[in-house]
């Protein structure tokens, strides 16, 4: 049996989303390539291992704050397993890869997103700012209460950045998902 268990709906979570004044990859979820299914452009996602035999949990859809598109999050049970939906243009952690290139100092973040959230499950937002190689920001943020209309959450960097970075890396996922490192081959 498949369940949905909670829903989340982000737009423009990057370019007019972070306090940032230089542009990120498709940071208003704009561009996605048609493969076996929509794809969002510069974007890992929790679809990567799907070969069409389980739902897709991280779709686009035409429910947009700004623009033609936003990215759905969905988190399905699949019988005993739980599929949190996720976007991520890289992987955070103490050994962190990939992610966009990033000069600014930023101060906060800002982002739009509707929600639908089941009891005490909640969505998280990461930004992980590097520089040379090595971590000097990670801010974790939870989304935690069902909006039904787009709502704008703004949070400042705290503590703020040290220094300027040379990389941001992003991720979208819910608070029951363990957001761990993860290879791509």
């Amino acid at each position: 049996m498949i369940m949905k268990k909670q829903l989340l709906t982000l737009i423009a979570f990057i370019t007019t989303g972070l306090a940032f004044g230089q542009a990120v990859n498709n940071g208003g979820f704009e561009n996605w390539d048609l493969t076996t299914y929509d794809a969002l452009q510069y974007y890992n996602n929790s679809n990567f291992n799907n070969s069409n035999t389980q739902p897709l949990n991280s779709v686009k859809t035409t429910d947009a704050f700004h623009g033609s598109f936003a990215v759905q999050l969905t988190t399905i049970a699949l019988g005993a397993q739980t599929a949190f939906g996720f976007v991520a243009n890289g992987n955070p952690g103490p050994n962190g890869s990939g992610g966009t290139p990033y000069s600014q100092r930023p101060t906060g973040i800002r982002l739009y997103y509707k929600s639908t959230i089941v009891g005490t499950d909640s969505a998280i937002v990461i930004a992980q700012f590097r520089k040379a190689g090595s971590t000097i920001g990670l801010y974790l943020f939870k989304i935690g209460a069902t909006k039904s209309s787009y709502t704008l959450f703004a949070s400042p960097f705290a503590p703020a950045l040290p220094m300027a970075p040379d990389t941001v890396i992003f991720w979208s996922c819910f608070q029951q998902c363990v957001c761990r490192n993860r290879e791509r081959g």
